[in-house]
């Protein structure tokens, strides 16, 4: 189990990689809103637990009312993820270390019009109909130098697993995304960073 200034420099890790990876989405997402600083007391991390996406961008929508039409904003979340275990470095689909990737817990992914047991009482694929709208998810290599992409269009592949989370000292159901699709090409969007980030977006 994680001691307190594990999980402090933990935290401190994955909030300089979502600094990082904003200073460069920003560039390309206009209103790209900053990520938060986790809280700290006396050295250590409180809170955690209620979902805060780590960032959100305002998005147009296009929408019908009657005989009108009309657009109208939305905001989505941009999730940022590294990976701080040894050995969790890659470059592409062919040489990740695990055949699926974790994307997000699955109480975090309900819509604000339902509460969190409301939600996971629905069925798999109910939750993936109604799951609250999000831009992507940016997985960092655990030295930063690639990043894999997970989009919107892979939700018909994923499932669910329980996993532990030694960060939450609890057993986590969480959204898993495979790596590879059932015809063997990939799911996931892999790239360098920063360098691929322009040609990653075009595909969101």
């Amino acid at each position: 189990m994680k001691t307190d200034e594990q999980f402090a420099e933990d935290i401190a890790a994955g909030n300089g990689w979502e600094v990082e990876l904003w200073a460069e989405l920003r560039k390309y997402l206009h209103g790209l809103e900053k990520p938060l600083p986790a809280e700290t007391m006396n050295g250590k991390v409180i809170g955690g637990f209620g979902y805060q996406p780590d960032m959100q961008l305002k998005s147009m929508v296009f929408a019908n009312k009657r005989d009108s039409a009309f657009y109208g904003d939305c905001m989505v979340s941009l999730e940022a993820k590294v990976r701080l275990g040894s050995g969790f470095d890659f470059t592409c689909a062919s040489d990740f270390p695990y055949d699926d990737i974790i994307v997000n817990e699955v109480y975090k992914t309900h819509p604000i019009t339902m509460t969190e047991a409301q939600y996971l009482k629905l069925s798999l694929m109910e939750q993936k109909v109604f799951m609250r709208p999000f831009h992507s998810y940016w997985i960092g290599a655990t030295n930063r130098k690639h990043v894999a992409v997970i989009c919107p269009a892979t939700k018909p592949l994923w499932t669910q697993r329980s996993v532990f989370s030694p960060k939450d000292r609890r057993v986590a159901l969480n959204w898993m995304c495979p790596v590879k699709k059932p015809t063997g090409g990939p799911c996931i969007l892999f790239g360098k960073f920063p360098d691929d980030v322009p040609r990653l977006l075009t595909y969101l």
